[in-house]
């Protein structure tokens, strides 16, 4: 492992919760999702084959899953963005840099929209999401 991949697991954004919906071609569903470690979710998005639903709550580094070729979004998604902490200064713009750059475009720009990224949440709502990321079938 790279110096700043090691690093970056220092990162802390909150806490983890998700399903798995095996028998559909739903592989997990996300919801009452508060984050984790930003390089332990980047691990999770590369993996992950199947179609992510963000159906609930889904903060800090759950947000990653924005970025999976195979997310979509439902009207109940609340999405919450911050800095990453945890970590001394230049780990943690890494870890935001990295974050930034998995978003696709639309999110990006609403986050720099809002004040970019910091200690203050920014919110967004399943039906702002949906105009960047597909609508759940």
């Amino acid at each position: 492992m790279t110096r700043p991949a090691a690093l970056l697991l220092a990162v802390v954004v909150g806490g983890c919760t998700t399903t798995h919906d095996f028998g559909t071609s739903v592989s997990r569903t996300i919801s009452g999702d508060h984050g984790g470690y930003v390089m332990e979710y980047a691990l999770k998005v590369l993996q992950e084959k199947g179609e992510v639903r963000i159906t609930g709550y889904c903060g800090s580094a759950c947000t990653l899953w924005l970025g999976h070729p195979r997310a979509c979004v439902t009207k109940s998604a609340r999405l919450v963005f911050h800095s990453a902490y945890g970590a001394p200064g230049r780990n943690v713009q890494f870890a935001n840099s990295y974050m930034m750059s998995k978003y696709p475009n639309c999110i990006r720009d609403y986050i720099a929209a809002h004040g970019g990224l910091t200690r203050r949440m920014i919110t967004m709502s399943g039906k702002q999401a949906m105009r960047c990321v597909r609508k759940c079938a």
